[in-house]
């Protein structure tokens, strides 16, 4: 089995965009116009509100889009015209893939959201989260042109 996945940059960029903005779409057409008693109110089977998911999400976004803003700060231009991913990010983007999750995970203790959280502060925090992570895209590749990296300059 191959770990070493290597995606064409323009494209993975593309697909982070695009896993960007839909919820934030979806959290601007939905997630806003919801009262606070049905954000707040339990799922049917017991599980988690849509405020403690969202706010399951903005957790994780707390810990990596610092790392995000690390890594493209270290190299604004990019190293390489394609993207490489090992077999633990495989690993985890299939795990999280909706399309093929047959199986409910728990979360990590640290990554369990409390009750009693503030519907419109999580909404808004996570909608944050997703305008930088698209936003990442954007100063990501206008940086790769401006470095001359480019896939019209590598031929």
């Amino acid at each position: 089995m191959d770990h070493q996945k290597e995606l064409d940059r323009t494209r993975f960029f593309d697909q982070l965009h695009e896993l960007a903005e839909q919820p934030l779409r979806q959290a601007i057409s939905v997630y806003q116009n919801l009262s606070i008693d049905t954000l707040d109110r339990p799922s049917a089977d017991g599980g988690w509100s849509m405020t403690q998911c969202l706010e399951h999400l903005n957790t994780y976004h707390r810990h990596y889009l610092p790392l995000i803003t690390t890594t493209i700060a270290k190299d604004p231009g990019g190293s390489s015209v394609n993207v490489k991913r090992g077999w633990l990010g495989n690993y985890f983007i299939r795990l999280m893939d909706p399309d093929h999750k047959a199986t409910k995970y728990k979360a990590m203790t640290k990554h369990v959201p409390a009750a009693g959280l503030h519907a419109s502060e999580v909404i808004a925090e996570f909608m944050d989260h997703q305008e930088r992570l698209s936003k990442f895209k954007n100063d990501i590749l206008k940086n790769f042109i401006l470095f001359g990296k480019s896939s019209i300059s590598q031929r």
